[in-house]
């Protein structure tokens, strides 16, 4: 029986998928999540939340956006 595979994302690729969702970083992403299970750390997350905080990607991507962002991550964290 094959295992399903478990990918670790830098937080940087996930910032770079959030910013342009047709990036490679997003591409990227996306064959993780479709061909396996997207792992990531209560501190990573913690860390992402601080990091997409900041004013500076206010011009890029709504605060609404962001906080969705994250809160699906925390999900898919609670499911691991």
């Amino acid at each position: 029986m094959m295992s399903e595979q478990r990918f670790v994302i830098d937080n940087n690729i996930l910032v770079s998928r959030l910013l342009v969702p047709s990036s490679i970083p997003a591409q990227a992403v996306m064959v993780a999540v479709e061909k396996g299970k997207l792992l990531i750390s209560a501190e990573t997350l913690g860390e992402l939340s601080v990091v997409l905080s900041r004013k500076k990607f206010d011009k890029y991507v709504s605060l609404e956006n962001r906080q969705e962002f994250i809160q699906r991550l925390g999900v898919k964290l609670s499911s691991v």
